[in-house]
């Protein structure tokens, strides 16, 4: 199913009673992006069925209280945070890159669905509630994409996943004040080091007004080393904003 079609069906089952929303539902069934099963019943999951959602894999244990990797032995920071300073207050992932997750992101980044930011972005407030402080919040900052490269993806994956966290009311989007100025290489095959290096002064942000608030919170799909969230809390730090909070939809292991 295409974005157009749930964007479709999504309206109708707003605008119409149960009845109608029923008899499209019968007319033009949903298909999960991910199992390629019908969705069941009129109460659809954005183009999800309820079975991959719920299989969504996450960490139940220990996490970095820095960057919020899981940390199977246990303590209270991991390694790299306890050796170099991050530029945001924290990062929190919803779940890891695995399983359904990894093919619904996959999916969702590299095969134009651009309609499962609505289950993606519904999994990720589940976690921003958890987080201290997410009431105080000011605005949303998705991480920019290069123009080039959101012309060829036709968009940015991280504004459509902090546009449906703001429909909870937390705060709005800003999504003019932060630009990537340089248009950097696959992060895929990189390693740590690499990463870091190649997100170096790859944003840019304009100055933060204090009529915006003080607590962004900075919004992307996966995180993996923390390089890119880092570079980016980084220039909005130094374009006046206080505390930088990271979320992601999953965090690569």
């Amino acid at each position: 199913m295409n974005s157009t079609a749930a964007s479709s069906s999504s309206s109708n089952g707003q605008r119409f009673p149960a009845f109608f929303r029923s008899a499209l539902h019968l007319l033009f069934p949903q298909t999960c992006a991910v199992c390629r099963q019908d969705i069941q019943g009129t109460e659809t999951a954005h183009g999800l069925c309820p079975t991959c959602y719920d299989r969504f894999p996450v960490w139940a244990g220990l996490v970095c209280q820095c960057c919020g990797v899981p940390l199977p032995d246990g303590g209270e920071h991991c390694y790299h945070c306890r050796r170099e300073k991050r530029s945001f207050s924290f990062s929190r992932s919803a779940g890891l890159y695995e399983g359904s997750l990894k093919e619904c992101l996959r999916l969702f980044k590299y095969s134009g669905k651009d309609y499962l930011a609505r289950p993606l972005g519904r999994f990720m407030s589940k976690t921003l509630l958890t987080i201290p402080g997410h009431d105080e919040i000011s605005a949303i900052v998705p991480v920019p994409l290069h123009f080039i490269k959101r012309r060829l993806r036709g968009y940015n994956q991280a504004e459509r996943l902090a546009r449906v966290l703001s429909e909870g009311g937390i705060a709005p989007v800003c999504s003019d004040r932060l630009k990537r100025r340089k248009h950097t290489p696959s992060q895929t095959r990189l390693n740590r080091d690499e990463r870091k290096r190649n997100m170096s002064d790859a944003f840019l942000s304009r100055p933060w007004p204090a009529s915006l608030g003080a607590r962004v919170l900075l919004v992307d799909d996966v995180c993996t080393t923390g390089a890119t969230l880092d570079s980016c809390a980084h220039a909005l730090i130094e374009a006046g904003v206080k505390s930088v909070i990271a979320l992601t939809v999953a965090r690569q292991l």
